[in-house]
C-alpha cells in the first residue's frame, strides 16, 4: 500500500474512534480543515461501501432521575 493510502486510513479510522473537530485533525494531520472535511466525507463514503456497514454515532440518551 502506499503511504498516502495508509494516512487516508488511519485518518477515517482516527476520526471515528475520535471525533476530532475538522480543525483539530487538521492540526494532527497537518491538513487544512477544510481538507480534513472532504477527506472523511469521500473516505466515510468508501469505508461504509466497503464494509456494508452505515458509519453513524451510536444514539446518546439522558435518564433523569
Amino acid at each position: 500500500m502506499s503511504e498516502l493510502l495508509l494516512d487516508k486510513l488511519f485518518f477515517i479510522l482516527f476520526y471515528f474512534k475520535c471525533y476530532p473537530t475538522f480543525d483539530v485533525a487538521g492540526v494532527l494531520f497537518d491538513l487544512h480543515r477544510s481538507r480534513t472535511h472532504r477527506w472523511m466525507l469521500r473516505l466515510q463514503l468508501l469505508l461504509e461501501t466497503v464494509l456494508a456497514k452505515k458509519m453513524v454515532l451510536p444514539i446518546c440518551r439522558i435518564d433523569v432521575c
